[in-house]
Formats: C-alpha cells, structure tokens, sequence
C-alpha cells in the first residue's frame, strides 16, 4: 500500500519531527511519497523490514496433548540421567514419561519405554 503524505502543514517545525511523523506512519503502511504544498513529489519512505526471528520449536505431548516451548537445556521434557547410559523426559502436564536405553556408549542402537497415564490432564490446583 502506498500513502501520498503533504509535507507542508504537518505541524513539524523541524526536520527531526518531521522525520519522527514520517516514521510513524511508515510502521503503519509499506511506502509512503512525500510530496510539497504543491502536490509535487520530493521523496519517498519505504516501511523498514520486519525483524527476523527464529522459528520457535515446541515439544508437545503425544498423550496429553500439552505444548512447551523448547529450550537447549530441555527443561519443559524434565530430562534427566537415570543410568550411565538411561535418560528420562517427562511431560510436566500429565506425568507420562519415556525412557530410553542405549545398548552401547556410541548410543547408536538401543530402546524406548514409554509409560502413559491415564489421566490425560492433570488438574491445576
């Protein structure tokens, strides 16, 4: 979208609050023309760009259905070492929880036991 905008009697005394106007409404549209009491065009603004962010990943619950945020230390799966080759993550939602075994130190190969309950959703209280 783009939005003519009349320089002359904006009410700016100066260019900074000019500049300061002209950045406002730029937030709100993708291009804006500057033009003179005239009509003439004497500039133009485009919108800056959106910020970038990283995707967000979640991890969400196959009995429950509860959804959290990933973290790199993994603390919404309350993961923890159990054996010296055991870990557990559990969901904090409903308590199901999943153990996982490697059969040797590489953790190439080994086994799951995942344990579900049956209350799907654990009462907040």
């Amino acid at each position: 979208m783009t939005m003519k905008v009349l320089v002359a009697g904006t009410g700016c005394s100066s260019i900074s609050a000019l500049r300061a106007l002209v950045q406002d409404v730029a937030r709100r549209q993708d291009q804006i023309i500057l033009a003179d009491a005239q009509g003439r065009r004497i500039g133009q603004v485009k919108a800056p760009a959106a910020p970038q962010t990283a995707p967000v990943k979640y991890w969400n619950c196959k009995n429950c259905g509860h959804m959290a945020e990933q973290t790199p230390q993994l603390k919404e799966l309350s993961f923890k070492w159990v054996g010296p080759l055991t870990s557990k993550t559990s969901c904090p939602n409903c308590g199901s929880y999943t153990l996982q075994q490697a059969y040797t130190e590489s953790f190439k190969a080994g086994h799951f036991l995942v344990v579900k309950t049956h209350n799907s959703i654990r009462g907040k209280g």
